[in-house]
């Protein structure tokens, strides 16, 4: 643990505001879900993905895409990091570009656009052909992405659709999670 030196009261609300340089730094947002422990005595926080509550589920859904599309190279990540990937060998410990991160928290969904290209990474390894954003929606934050990345050949619609409807599953199970 890294101290800061930065001290801050808590108001009386029981709110602490978290300095702008940290969460610059941290890559922390408005809106951003955080999950709260102890450990000992001092309160740790942590940014929270409903997404990892899932990997069981988002393991069986990735896979079955992969089997229903014919295979291709596919990926699911959150905000931060690639979960799980099929088709490809592809880092879980690197974090996402700042494109990425963006596309996501727009949540729109964004198809092959040569004028702008979108890679996994900020190196521009693994190019993105579509990006189909997954999470509760209802004005809070998405969670995170399934991918389809380059190999080489364009993804018929059957597979675009296929991957925006699991996609969609897993945004209804991530909203029910959270009711």
């Amino acid at each position: 643990m890294v101290k800061t030196g930065v001290v801050r009261r808590i108001d009386d609300l029981g709110r602490i505001v978290i300095p702008k340089e940290i969460r610059r730094t941290l890559g922390v947002h408005e809106g951003d879900p955080f999950e709260i422990m102890l450990e000992g005595k001092s309160i740790v926080l942590e940014k929270y993905s409903s997404l990892l509550n899932l990997e069981g589920l988002y393991d069986l859904y990735l896979e079955t895409l992969y089997e229903v599309c014919g295979g291709g190279s596919l990926a699911i990540c959150n905000r931060e990091y690639v979960l799980m990937a099929k088709g490809c060998s592809i880092s879980t410990e690197n974090p996402i570009s700042k494109d990425v991160k963006e596309k996501i928290r727009a949540g729109e969904v964004w198809l092959c656009d040569p004028k702008e290209p979108l890679s996994v990474f900020s190196s521009g390894a693994f190019p993105i052909r579509n990006l189909f954003p997954v999470g509760p929606g209802d004005g809070r934050p998405m969670e995170g992405a399934i991918l389809l990345l380059d190999n080489g050949k364009p993804y018929n619609d059957f597979q675009i659709c296929h991957s925006l409807f699991t996609a969609t599953l897993i945004s209804r199970l991530l909203k029910k999670i959270e009711e």
